[in-house]
């Protein structure tokens, strides 16, 4: 008698492994979609007992004043369209890798309900999460890689102009003193939001069963 799987096809995960990597392709497409309503990246200006801020959001607007109290403008408006390009970017992977994880996640779960996806079923899983992953990780790099430079090459109404030592135009992240006023700047939520999404992508893409395995086809054994 014939046991094990049929010919051709890897083992199936179990019901528990599929459900855990659902919760987390889940729980990182929710996570991105977030990151999309968030600032990816925060400067803090505090003089005396007042602070104001400048908060830069994935798509085409940064938000200058603190907590939108400023209003919204456009990255172009106020000479930063490189820098609009580089969030206009990190806006639609985003949407784009949570769309994608959330779908993952709804045909992770279904596979708990019955063995109807085979081994090709489970090879687009491995590739899409892969996808999800790398997309991810690709643009919470970019940010804090690319934005001092764009910003240098704008500087629009000398943004930069006026630091002592470090400036946004130099390091993402960092803080200083001008004229009295305290300066810190660095990633806001959104950034965060997306680094802790590819984390839990590369939990799934790396050890979820039937997403990571490299394990080519396994034939089925056979009792005489």
């Amino acid at each position: 008698m014939a046991t094990g799987n049929s010919e051709g096809e890897s083992p199936a995960p179990g019901p528990r492994g599929s459900r855990l990597s659902a919760v987390a392709l889940a729980l990182a497409g929710l996570l991105l979609l977030g990151a999309t309503y968030t600032p990816w990246w925060v400067l803090l200006d505090q003089a005396g007992g007042t602070s104001s801020s400048v908060e830069f959001y994935p798509g085409a607007s940064l938000s200058a004043g603190g907590g939108g109290g400023g209003g919204a403008v456009s990255y172009a408006s106020v000479g930063l369209s490189a820098v609009g390009q580089l969030y206009a970017a990190v806006f639609a992977v985003t949407v784009l890798v949570a769309l994608l994880a959330l779908v993952l996640s709804g045909v992770r779960f279904a596979r708990t309900a019955g063995r109807w996806i085979g081994s090709e079923g489970r090879q687009l899983l491995r590739i899409g999460g892969w996808v999800a992953f790398v997309g991810v990780l690709g643009i919470a790099l970019a940010v804090p890689l690319g934005q001092p430079a764009l910003l240098r090459l704008a500087d629009p109404q000398g943004f930069c102009a006026g630091y002592a030592g470090s400036s946004p135009c130099a390091s993402f992240w960092s803080s200083t003193e001008v004229n009295g006023d305290a300066l810190s700047w660095g990633a806001g939520l959104g950034w965060w939001l997306g680094v802790t999404a590819a984390a839990l992508l590369g939990l799934v893409a790396f050890f979820a069963p039937g997403v990571s395995s490299a394990a080519g086809p396994r034939r089925a054994s056979s009792a005489p």
